[in-house]
């Protein structure tokens, strides 16, 4: 306190000195923090030198009677330093020597680590002697078993609460498909059935078109969201050459020599799949293909997945071969899906992934003959199908084809103008003019017809124009 009050006494005198200009007062208050100096100094080195003193004296171990019962010890009893041997103990045994009364383990309370307190026969500091004359005493107890003293000797218990549990993904499937003609519940189960048997990512079985050359989507199981569970798309070569019926042919997508996989036009767009593998099956006058693809490099390496492949293709083949022989006068166009079904399939998808649809109707206007037409038709869906890879193209009437794709208007835009570009600079051998007329979905089309009358509209205007139309 006393050097707090010199410090405060020496500030108000160097305020004093500045506001009176005395300047006398300015040594006055230098001399009293001095002085407050000084004695913090002294109070500091007492402090100090009373520190080193304290910490010089050995610490004194005060176990009093209490401390000595919580470890279980109940009596103390002094010993001399140096022990006979047991054999000579138990020999040179005296009627005093009464033993230490030892506690049932059950009745000692528990304590958590006791074997170090008793492990050194060095007496302990600060415990006096019970009798006089004696210099040094040694305590002796029985360790407490922790074990045994818990529940009579039985282990705790251990809870199985916070166990984290890994739980499998369950797989999904994402796309399925099947046409009218095919029995679609048998069909689709078989598919199912191959694909969690191998481990494939999609399982698609392709009917092959010769005009133009290209597959036919018949039936789809897959995982992937992109695959297409129906429609068709050409190719400039056939997937698999070989008429080798039921023989697996796999293979790879990597490499310089491997399978190209942007060939598998039933998906929307290229995916990164690693192996193929191709089960040709042969029916009559047609030929179907079953196809399984996997996006693991390690698939279909097992001896049993080409047994698999076989037996499902055989069953598949069956199913297939029996459709057509029940109805051998069905024609090519007894045979589609409405288009009204095709259409909604096409909005819930394109719903479905949050991606724009683009319904366009390209008209062949030409005067030709039955023979010509289906000539002609043949020739407008291959250029069509190649103008954009990724889209699907379904006969919607005569000399009318619907193309969907998931592009935007601009997309669609300079889509449809290209394709009437490329018609007029090379015709390829048709004949007339071309109209198109493109539709895209937006949230007032509640359903098909009213996408479908939105493109209708799009290609009369074309057809009265010469240009093409695209209507958001």
């Amino acid at each position: 306190m006393i050097r707090v009050l010199f410090i405060i006494l020496a500030v108000v005198s160097m305020v004093l000195a500045f506001v009176l200009s005395i300047s006398w007062l300015y040594l006055v208050s230098a001399g009293m923090l001095i002085t407050a100096a000084v004695i913090l100094t002294l109070d500091t080195r007492k402090r100090l030198r009373r520190t080193a003193v304290a910490g010089s004296r050995p610490p004194v171990v005060a176990e009093t009677k209490d401390d000595l019962k919580s470890f279980g010890i109940m009596e103390i009893k002094p010993v001399q330093k140096a022990r006979a041997p047991a054999s000579q103990k138990e020999s040179d045994a005296r009627p005093e020597d009464a033993p230490v009364p030892v506690l049932p383990a059950a009745s000692l309370p528990l304590v958590p680590e006791p074997a170090p307190l008793f492990s050194e026969p060095e007496p302990k500091a600060g415990v006096s002697p019970s009798e006089p004359g004696e210099k040094s005493t040694e305590i002796e107890a029985t360790p407490v078993n922790q074990d045994s003293a818990i529940l009579g000797g039985a282990r705790p218990h251990i809870s199985g609460v916070g166990v984290v549990r890994k739980r499998a993904r369950t797989p999904k499937i994402m796309v399925e498909g099947v046409t009218e003609a095919l029995r679609g519940d048998v069909v689709l189960s078989i598919l199912r059935g191959l694909r969690s048997a191998v481990s494939a990512t999609t399982v698609t079985l392709l009917r092959q078109e010769k005009a133009p050359l290209g597959y036919s989507v018949e039936a789809m199981v897959s995982q992937n969201s992109f695959a297409r569970s129906g429609g068709r798309f050409t190719v400039a070569e056939l997937l698999v050459r070989g008429d080798a019926t039921l023989h697996p042919v796999i293979s790879r997508c990597n490499g310089p020599k491997g399978f190209n996989a942007r060939r598998l036009g039933y998906y929307h767009e290229p995916i990164a799949i690693n192996k193929v593998a191709f089960i040709t099956l042969t029916t009559g006058e047609h030929r179907y293909l079953l196809v399984c693809d996997s996006m693991s490099p390690d698939a279909f390496e097992d001896e049993d997945a080409g047994h698999m492949m076989r037996d499902f293709g055989r069953l598949v083949r069956s199913l297939v071969g029996g459709s057509e022989d029940s109805e051998p006068a069905q024609t090519q166009a007894g045979t589609l899906r409405p288009r009204r079904e095709i259409i909604a399939e096409e909005m819930s998808n394109a719903r479905g992934s949050a991606e724009p649809l683009a319904l366009a109707l390209v008209y062949l206007e030409s005067d030709l003959n039955d023979s010509e037409k289906t000539t002609a038709e043949g020739v407008l869906a291959e250029r069509l199908a190649t103008s954009s890879l990724e889209s699907r193209v379904e006969r919607f009437g005569e000399l009318t084809y619907g193309v969907m794709h998931r592009k935007t208007a601009d997309d669609a835009a300079r889509w449809a103008s290209g394709l009437l570009q490329r018609f007029r600079d090379d015709p390829g051998g048709l004949s007339g003019g071309l109209s198109v007329g493109v539709a895209m979905m937006s949230d007032r089309h509640k359903g098909a017809d009213s996408l479908r009358a939105d493109a209708t509209s799009a290609l009369r205007e074309s057809y009265e124009t010469g240009e093409c139309i695209v209507l958001e």
